[in-house]
């Protein structure tokens, strides 16, 4: 992960201030892309301490199309009531929303989020797409012949302009971060992209490269393939400027050698998705300590 790090230090060195929604402030670059070869490790920082379940079960939440915190904890493995990574936008969103028409309309929903639009993608026509069972079927397609027109359209979207311009939380907790992936299938390898409008090197990046890492994982089992490369494209990148303490303490640090994902046996995404984060091992994941540091919502 020394790409990761030499990007903290580069938003440190040549981030810009500048102010944003959650009045913290922060120094922003913009535009950085890093690359990783997922045959030769799992990227997960290894110079402080992650909990790799919180990543593994976000991520099956999503894909099981779920936007409550009660199923959140459950993939989670957290007990009834926990504080999750998205408890603060929640209570946030519940108490500014104005719509009467919410999707799984609860306290405990997040509204038009992830799991909303990957596997019910709506227009204002009303028709809802199922873009993970579509991608899943497209891969497969392209698997069996190269030459499939959907080769270079293997595309998830998680901004719905329709859900996400309209006012701010009025149908999201938070508008996509993460707003799309795309996989392209080689020599048997199954590569993934995904691109972020917004992201906090400090807490967040670390999580949403071994979320995608994973993913690429899991889409590999699924279809038959080997898993290629993981690229990262970050938009706006950036540094709290109340995490500058914790950077420097993260960057005098050296990195360990990066883990191996094992994961469980499943061959349909219904069994995939049965599982929990805990199903998940990261054998020979040795980390430095944990480092603390406020999230910015």
């Amino acid at each position: 992960m020394e790409n990761y790090l030499a990007l903290m230090a580069d938003v440190k060195l040549n981030g810009e201030f500048v102010g944003d929604r959650t009045k913290t402030g922060c120094y922003s670059v913009f535009g950085r892309q890093m690359r990783w070869d997922l045959e030769h490790g799992f990227p997960l920082v290894t110079t402080k301490k992650v909990n790799p379940a919180n990543i593994f079960g976000e991520m099956l939440w999503m894909l099981a199309g779920h936007t409550d915190l009660p199923s959140l904890r459950r993939y989670q493995n957290k007990p009834e009531g926990a504080q999750t990574i998205w408890s603060d936008d929640f209570k946030k969103f519940w108490a500014t929303t104005t719509s009467t028409d919410m999707y799984n309309a609860s306290t405990e929903c997040g509204g038009y989020i992830y799991g909303k639009q990957w596997r019910a993608f709506s227009t204002d026509g009303g028709a809802e797409c199922d873009q993970i069972l579509h991608l899943i079927d497209n891969i497969k397609s392209v698997v069996a012949d190269p030459t499939h027109p959907m080769g270079r359209r293997l595309i998830v979207h998680a901004w719905n302009p329709a859900d996400m311009l309209e006012g701010d939380k009025k149908w999201v907790a938070l508008p996509a971060c993460h707003t799309g992936f795309q996989c392209i299938v080689r020599n048997g390898k199954l590569n993934l992209k995904f691109t972020m409008r917004s992201n906090d090197v400090f807490l967040g990046l670390p999580y949403n490269i071994a979320f995608y890492a994973c993913l690429t994982h899991v889409l590999a089992q699924l279809t038959g393939l080997q898993v290629g490369e993981l690229v990262y494209d970050g938009t706006d990148v950036h540094l709290y400027s109340n995490h500058m303490e914790q950077v420097d303490i993260q960057l005098a640090r050296a990195p360990h050698k990066l883990p191996t994902l094992l994961m469980p046996e499943f061959s349909t995404l219904d069994e995939l998705l049965q599982l929990t984060g805990k199903d998940f091992v990261l054998d020979g994941y040795t980390h430095h300590p944990f480092i603390k540091a406020p999230q910015a919502s």
